[in-house]
Formats: structure tokens, C-alpha cells, sequence
């Protein structure tokens, strides 16, 4: 979009210049050279056209901006994965898979997401019961997972994770 929005920009211009310098004036027997109104509101139209269009390409130029700007907050705000839990799990790809931005859905909590990651959630702390983790160590792995998944939501949300999180815990 963004390529398109500035081929608009260079095409308006480049037709707005030929605008401005269009001939506005026709050649009449007894007068000479005068000013003929059909060629003026000619080119007043095509200058309105050709500033629209220039218009436009901005437009698309800075709506891409700011897409790009959002994406890479996004991705910034979610780096850090959970490595080191102590025992080789399979079900921890898929939960650094998770960012704060999936639970979200129109500006909301996704209900269905949650409770996705929590099932999720939930196979890591039977694994990491069943390789004979202390209650201490699964507890800290899943405090570690809530501050890397609640980074950038707000503080309902994060609490309404939090609490669930810690259900599964107990």
C-alpha cells in the first residue's frame, strides 16, 4: 500500500504541474487571444482531481505508517521466551508461542483464547509434575509465563489471567 500511496503522490504531481501549465486561452477572429471560461473550469477541475489524488496517496502513505509503527510495538513488547524450566517439555513452544496481543479481541479479553492457553497452561504443570518438579519451581515457571504474557495489557486483564493462572497452580 504504501508503494501505491506514493506512485499517487508522484503521479498528482507530475499532473498537477501539467494543469497549472495548461492553455486557457482560444483564438478568435476580431479579438485576438481571450480567456475561454470551458477551458478554465477545465482546469480548475483537474487541479481539484489531481490534488485528490495527491491527498490520497498521503493518506495511504501514513496509514501504512502507522501499521508498521503498531506491528513493531507489538512484536517489541513480547520477546522474552521461557527457556530454562528445568526439564525437556514440549508444551512450552507452545507457550511462548502466545503473546500478550493474542488474548485480545476488539480491544477485550478473548474468552476463548484464555481458556485455550490455559489448557495449555495446564499440560505444562502435569508434566512438570510428573518429572518430579517441587511445587516451588512450578510455581516461579508459571509467575514467569504471567509477566511475559501480561506485558501490555491492562491491569483488569492481567489480573483476570493472573487469577486463572493460579487456580491451575493450586
Amino acid at each position: 500500500m504504501k508503494i501505491i500511496g506514493y506512485m499517487l503522490v508522484v503521479v498528482g504531481v507530475l499532473l498537477l504541474g501539467f494543469s497549472f501549465l495548461m492553455n486557457t486561452t482560444s483564438y478568435t477572429d476580431g479579438l485576438g487571444r481571450v480567456n475561454d471560461l470551458s477551458l478554465l473550469f477545465s482546469q480548475q477541475n483537474r487541479i481539484i482531481v489531481f490534488c485528490f489524488i495527491i491527498l490520497y496517496g498521503v493518506i495511504l502513505i501514513s496509514k501504512e505508517s502507522k501499521l508498521d509503527s503498531k506491528k513493531e510495538t507489538l512484536g517489541k513488547m513480547q520477546v522474552n521466551e521461557i527457556k530454562n524450566i528445568g526439564f525437556k517439555s514440549a508444551v512450552i513452544s507452545n507457550i511462548n508461542n502466545y503473546r500478550s496481543y493474542d488474548f485480545l479481541k476488539n480491544g477485550k479479553l478473548d474468552e476463548s483464547r484464555l481458556s485455550s492457553f490455559l489448557i495449555i497452561c495446564n499440560e505444562l504443570i502435569i508434566e512438570a509434575k510428573n518429572n518430579g518438579l517441587s511445587m516451588d519451581k512450578i510455581e516461579s515457571i508459571m509467575n514467569e509465563i504471567i509477566i511475559n504474557i501480561t506485558e501490555g495489557l491492562n491491569e483488569s486483564d492481567t489480573s483476570i489471567i493472573k487469577i486463572e493462572i493460579k487456580k491451575l497452580i493450586q
